[in-house]
């Protein structure tokens, strides 16, 4: 995809910039970003995550999360 293909979304600079890492986007724009590109938001912020995790493999990191979504869900 190229940055023109966002546009209906956001901005071409906005794009270029979450690129560069000098912008952060808030939920609502990474939902709409992650609906462009045809995934799930969580997907964009897992591999984001693991980029950033050299050694985290993805089933550990998943295991985790399930554990504490489930911990988290029985206390409410």
């Amino acid at each position: 995809m190229t940055q023109e293909d966002f546009i209906p979304v956001s901005g071409r600079t906005y794009v270029s910039e979450l690129e560069r890492a000098t912008k952060t986007p808030t939920v609502m724009k990474l939902d709409s970003l992650a609906a462009k590109l045809g995934v799930h938001p969580l997907s964009v912020l897992l591999i984001a995550y693991l980029d950033e995790q050299p050694g985290l493999e993805l089933d550990e990191l998943l295991d985790e999360l399930r554990d504490e979504v489930t911990s988290i869900r029985s206390q409410g």
